[in-house]
């Protein structure tokens, strides 16, 4: 098994994606906020009730989640609100000048394969967009390892950013996928080839194991420990090495 496993995506972000020319007036974000944590709870509680027939109770309400968080921030001024009680139930993220936010959440369907889902909302003067972060065009790998929960987003430009996604898919693993995403023309889009020649960068490790791959913005540099896998046991060990991704000219390039 490879160290560190990197995959293409011919990809844009998927363009559903809304552009705000009016907003809403007397719009209580705490009241909206409070409504977004109840119906998640209600998910929660009913997380393993399929009903009579599969997507009768919980996957009802895992989409009228979905679909009233995308009416909630589809008022641009929702950007605003801190949505401390949604907050207390699924991951919510920001960028450093508030600018991008990302809402990631479990589907919590069970055992240790775990589907995330993700919003992202965007405000830059008027320019305001939001909509899924989700692959659109696939080649055979890509769609594999974009389930994930975003939790960390570092600014590299004013209008570019890196995205950390974390998932696991079982079998004693997870992994974590380092996506660039840029906003122009009101739209968002992953970059063109920029890790290495692929669209993004994923780093797979033993669940067990917490180490978590880091950008360090002092060096503009991605470091992820290595492993290699043991020929005996077939199980992925540290060797103690750390293998290093320099941000150059817009992109990331393995240095040796």
């Amino acid at each position: 098994m490879k160290l560190t496993k990197i995959f293409s995506t011919i990809a844009f972000l998927s363009l559903q994606l809304g552009c705000i020319s009016q907003q809403s007036k007397n719009v209580d974000f705490s009241v909206q906020d409070q409504l977004l944590a109840n119906v998640y709870d209600k998910y929660y509680e009913n997380r393993l009730d399929y009903g009579d027939s599969y997507g009768e109770a919980r996957d009802t309400i895992l989409i009228r989640f979905r679909e009233t968080l995308l009416k909630v921030i589809s008022d641009k001024e929702s950007i605003s609100h801190s949505f401390d009680s949604l907050n207390s139930k699924i991951k919510i993220i920001v960028s450093e000048d508030q600018k991008l936010r990302i809402f990631s959440w479990d589907e919590l369907n069970g055992g240790t394969w775990h589907i995330y889902n993700s919003i992202f909302q965007y405000k830059e003067n008027e320019m305001y967009s939001f909509g899924d972060l989700k692959i659109v065009q696939k080649t055979p790998n890509s769609s594999s390892y974009s389930d994930v929960a975003y939790v960390h987003i570092d600014k590299l430009s004013d209008t570019e950013y890196l995205l950390k996604g974390y998932g696991t898919h079982g079998g004693g693993q997870d992994f974590y996928v380092f996506r660039k995403i840029t906003f122009k023309n009101n739209q968002a889009r992953d970059c063109d080839r920029c890790f290495n020649g692929e669209n993004q960068l994923l780093f797979i490790k033993p669940r067990a194991d917490k180490t978590s791959p880091v950008f360090k913005s002092s060096s503009n540099t991605i470091e992820l420990p290595e492993y290699k896998e043991n020929e005996n046991t077939g199980f992925l060990e540290k060797t103690g090495n750390t293998i290093t991704h320099s941000y150059k000219n817009g992109n990331f390039i393995k240095t040796e």
